[in-house]
């Protein structure tokens, strides 16, 4: 299994950063949302929308893009246990990777 580690472009509360990632080119879209937590929009090379609205929590799969294969999944890891996901930590204090995954099928 492959995996990739995405840079955090950015600690701004809003940003968007282009990534090429397994031949695939993305725009990832970060958010920071008053109410204390992040969102993350995916649009494709065309900037086709993928996904909007989805709220970061870490060790735990965000999307999974089935348009390649093997299909790429993202994720967002700690890089400390424990490390806890608020407006200032995002880029110093969490990974976003993408790896491929061979599931689902389908």
């Amino acid at each position: 299994m492959n995996i990739a580690e995405i840079p955090i472009a950015s600690a701004a509360p809003h940003f968007v950063q282009e990534n090429i990632i397994f031949g695939n080119t993305f725009f990832l879209e970060f958010e920071w949302i008053e109410k204390g937590f992040w969102m993350l929009h995916l649009s494709d090379g065309q900037e086709r929308a993928l996904a909007s609205g989805i709220r970061l929590i870490s060790d735990w799969p965000l999307y999974i893009y089935y348009e390649s294969s093997p299909h790429i999944a993202f994720a967002l890891l700690p890089q400390r246990r424990n490390d806890e996901l608020n407006r200032q930590s995002l880029k110093q204090s969490f990974t976003l990777v993408a790896y491929e995954s061979l599931w689902p099928c389908g």
